[in-house]
């Protein structure tokens, strides 16, 4: 997520598929992959034929020191309710962080990428269908984080746009 590489183990050794220009499709165990220029994007689908990529990065967040009756520990920060800095907790400042996925969808249309992580976003898609493509959205509670609402989602904009 921090490259867009795959790595993997081969003789006990860690190796990084290289190469990705030469290479239409990777299949992981039940996940198939495409490179896209120097990113690879997970291809999902419905049986209906909509296809929808996704595309995987990472944040990383400070882990926050605290001190309770239990001891000290380290803790993302959205789990801290009293905190204290690590320099408090053992006298040396250190850098611990926590890593966060983060899945981005885009939609394919006439062989363009478009993001597609926002109502704002997608509205884009189809200018002219904006108010359609937010009423879907609300009416039919699409969640930007789940696959099967952004399959529907890219169904419906399939439909508007007449393709």
């Amino acid at each position: 997520t921090s490259d867009q590489s795959i790595y993997f183990m081969k003789d006990g050794k860690y190796m990084i598929l290289t190469g990705l220009e030469e290479i239409d499709t990777i299949y992981l165990q039940n996940k198939k992959f495409v490179p896209v220029k120097s990113n690879l994007f997970e291809v999902i689908s419905d049986t209906a034929g909509t296809t929808v990529y996704v595309s995987y990065t990472n944040k990383t967040k400070p882990l926050v020191a605290t001190a309770g009756h239990g001891g000290a520990s380290k803790q993302s920060s959205n789990e801290v309710s009293n905190t204290v800095t690590s320099v408090y907790v053992n006298g040396i400042k250190q850098n611990h962080v926590s890593i966060e996925i983060e899945k981005h969808y885009w939609i394919i249309r006439k062989k363009k990428m478009y993001k597609a992580d926002n109502i704002n976003q997608v509205k884009n898609i189809l200018p002219g269908k904006s108010s359609e493509i937010e009423k879907f959205i609300i009416d039919n509670n699409i969640s930007f984080i789940m696959d099967q609402d952004i399959l529907r989602l890219a169904a419906f904009i399939q439909l508007q746009s007449g393709q």
